[in-house]
């Protein structure tokens, strides 16, 4: 299992995370989770906690390359991920704001037009018995279902206009749009192509 290191390890993640995290301040814990796990010791009792053995967790640095900051950007403006969504929420000048500080953040990341960018990762891994990765989990370790406090971080990929949660049919509706995008194993799949069109 492979998880993101501290903000500051993380670039590509942590300036725009920290830089939403002033803008949005009473969502700062929720950008910051994506880095929950950068204490090796607690990601290591997490995995012994969940029954492995021989438990192993190292630190790896992985080179990032982008094409220019515009590229990096781009992925932001489309609202992939929970990050950019919540960027996507923010008023106009707001977001240019943002994107003027994160930009200049990753500019001395920057050579020749394109982002060299490292990310510190914790790499951890163990052995479990094959009859307990077969045997049906305990209902306290089943994944967890969508919590609607989160549904205020997202928007529409298509329109950027506000979502509705609806906890009947596990679905967040775009009126705009007329999607209803699905929730599995409690993620939103905020992707046009798996939404269910609506009459």
């Amino acid at each position: 299992m492979c998880v993101i290191s501290t903000p500051d390890q993380a670039p590509l993640w942590g300036e725009l995370a920290e830089t939403l995290g002033r803008y949005l301040p009473e969502k700062r814990h929720i950008f910051m989770s994506s880095f929950s796990l950068s204490d090796s010791a607690r990601f290591e009792g997490l995995l012994k906690g969940a029954g492995f053995t021989n438990v192993s967790v190292i630190r790896d640095v992985r080179g990032a390359e982008m094409g220019s900051f515009e590229e990096y950007w781009d992925s932001i403006e489309a609202g992939i991920g929970s990050i950019p969504q919540s960027y996507l929420l923010l008023s106009e000048a707001d977001r240019h704001a943002v994107r003027e500080e994160v930009q200049a953040k990753l500019s001395k990341f920057e050579i020749d037009g394109t982002l060299h960018l490292r990310v510190e990762m914790l790499i951890g891994s163990g052995c479990k018995d094959p009859e307990s990765v077969r045997a049906p989990l305990p209902s306290s370790t089943q994944p967890t279902p969508f919590d609607p406090r989160f549904a205020d971080l997202l928007a529409c990929p298509r329109t950027r206009g506000p979502l509705e949660y609806d906890p009947a049919t596990g679905e967040f509706i775009s009126r705009q749009a007329a999607l209803a995008f699905p929730i599995r194993d409690g993620l939103p799949i905020m992707l046009p192509d798996a939404a269910r069109r609506l009459s």
